[in-house]
């Protein structure tokens, strides 16, 4: 990782340096990533929210994600949240386990291939 200077300027008569932080992004997930922004089936069927779940996921292998968590990320009802998740297991982009009484969504170990085949499609 490296710092680079963007450019500088003034706000408030303050002098400003503006610096961006390069991140090494893997080959493969920068791929997935591409392929879910750009695969038409995906596009079509697929909302903002599960967008940046299914993004996050791929940044975050066993990350679990709950119908709390997801409404509380996107400050939406918990109707939305569930048949945003339950979407995306029937769709077999996440699958879907039981703790206790509440559903705990994971991605799958290959959802960058699911991805690809999903968009193929």
């Amino acid at each position: 990782m490296g710092l680079q200077v963007r450019g500088f300027g003034l706000i408030d008569s303050d002098p400003i340096i503006m610096i961006s932080q390069d991140l090494a992004v893997p080959d493969e997930q920068r791929s997935a990533e591409s392929l879910l922004r750009h695969a038409p089936v995906l596009a079509d069927s697929l909302n903002h929210r599960q967008t940046a779940l299914l993004s996050h996921a791929l940044r975050h292998p066993g990350h679990g994600y709950t119908v709390a968590s997801h409404k509380r990320s996107h400050q939406v009802t918990t109707q939305t949240a569930r048949t945003d998740l339950l979407k995306l297991a029937e769709s077999g982009l996440l699958e879907q386990r039981k703790r206790g009484r509440a559903f705990v969504f994971h991605a799958p170990a290959d959802l960058g291939d699911r991805i690809k085949a999903t968009s193929r499609s």
